[in-house]
């Protein structure tokens, strides 16, 4: 016996619900070899075919619900960018760093800060929301975390060229990440597993002006 398949239907006018069966695609109604509906035998021959799908009709396929057509990104819209906004103490333009939200008003630090004392990268921050839109300003220091930061200015070295691009070189080497400020003003991340005494020396080994900034004074056993 063929694979067989009910097909069922809604008519238009009466909107009564009609079964017809197919034989591999063939309106079994028009054959003549229709199955005993009653007995379930055409059941059982559709769970032991469930591969064999039959034409739908013109009806029916009109009937079908038509897929919803699919959205495709804006590429030129982007998402509105958290920073949050350092004002000195002392007034001045200050600094922002570009963040992620943690929770309400708890933003973790994405950027080193090349300017402000006291913070570092992924530092976790209280910040409230300002002006314009994704700007926050600090509040307070929720948790910090773990890294350092460390500030040069290239104003006073020597063969700035060449001994610049050297220097970033072995900083990175050393597991460390930078950020710099009109390329005047440097400031080193210093991960949680490397020496900051050791960061510190190579500094002073290329002969330039730097500091601590986070924290703002140099650890017990180090000098600046």
């Amino acid at each position: 016996m063929p694979p067989t398949l009910p097909l069922l239907t809604r008519g238009v006018n009466s909107t009564q619900h009609s079964a017809t069966l197919h034989h591999r695609g063939i309106d079994a109604a028009q054959t003549g070899d229709i199955p005993d509906t009653r007995s379930g035998t055409w059941l059982t021959h559709v769970t032991n075919h469930p591969a064999t799908q039959p034409p739908l009709s013109p009806i029916a396929a009109a009937n079908l619900p038509r897929p919803m057509p699919s959205r495709k990104p804006n590429r030129h819209k982007s998402a509105t960018v958290c920073r949050v906004r350092f004002t000195p103490l002392t007034g001045g333009p200050g600094e922002t760093v570009r963040a992620t939200p943690i929770a309400r008003e708890r933003l973790r630090l994405d950027e080193i800060p090349v300017m402000t004392d006291g913070i570092s990268y992924h530092d976790l921050v209280q910040a409230s929301m300002g002006d314009p839109p994704g700007m926050h300003d600090f509040i307070k220091m929720i948790q910090k975390s773990g890294h350092r930061t460390l500030r040069f200015t290239t104003a006073a070295m020597h063969h700035r060229a060449t001994k610049l691009p050297q220097l970033l070189a072995r900083l990175v080497e050393a597991g460390c990440s930078h950020e710099n400020k009109d390329q005047r003003f440097y400031a080193i991340n210093v991960p949680p597993l490397v020496d900051i005494t050791a960061i510190g020396a190579m500094l002073t080994e290329a002969a330039v002006t730097w500091n601590y900034a986070d924290p703002v004074q140099p650890p017990p056993t180090a000098t600046a």
